[in-house]
């Protein structure tokens, strides 16, 4: 199933980062294993959306401009994109996941495919325009979102 680039949250976010990054994962599945190996400095392992320490690099790299929003609960990343004719602006509810999500999009478009057996059965995957929670349902054997 598809969703927008701009509202991925957590495991979903983490994935399309690693994508983006061209990082072995050996399938969905075992993505969701691999998160759970620490490092040397006892961080996780592919938690972007929460490590300053693994996008901190990424945010320099590309360029990658983060900004509060004032009188809102967001931040916004701006960065320019091949694939776009526009300077990106994507929100997030933190720094690191308005960054992720802008890399997201400026690197994958503005929809990307969710692979099957990424997510469990009721995990936020994202979230809609209107700030609820996009949740991972499993429908006879197909991958449909919905809104709880």
């Amino acid at each position: 199933m598809k969703i927008r680039s701009d509202a991925l949250v957590g495991v979903a976010l983490d994935w399309f980062v690693a994508q983006c990054e061209s990082v072995k994962t050996y399938g969905p599945e075992d993505f969701r294993e691999q998160r759970k190996h620490v490092t040397k400095n006892g961080e996780y392992v592919f938690r972007w959306h929460q490590s300053w320490q693994q996008t901190g690099p990424l945010i320099d790299r590309e360029h990658i401009d983060l900004c509060w929003a004032q009188g809102t609960d967001t931040w916004c990343a701006y960065m320019s994109s091949d694939r776009h004719d526009r300077l990106l602006e994507i929100d997030g509810p933190t720094a690191l996941v308005a960054a992720c999500r802008c890399f997201v999009v400026a690197r994958l478009g503005d929809e990307v495919e969710v692979p099957p057996g990424l997510l469990h059965e009721g995990e936020v995957i994202g979230v809609a325009s209107d700030g609820t929670d996009i949740f991972w349902k499993a429908d006879q054997g197909l991958a449909v979102a919905c809104t709880a």
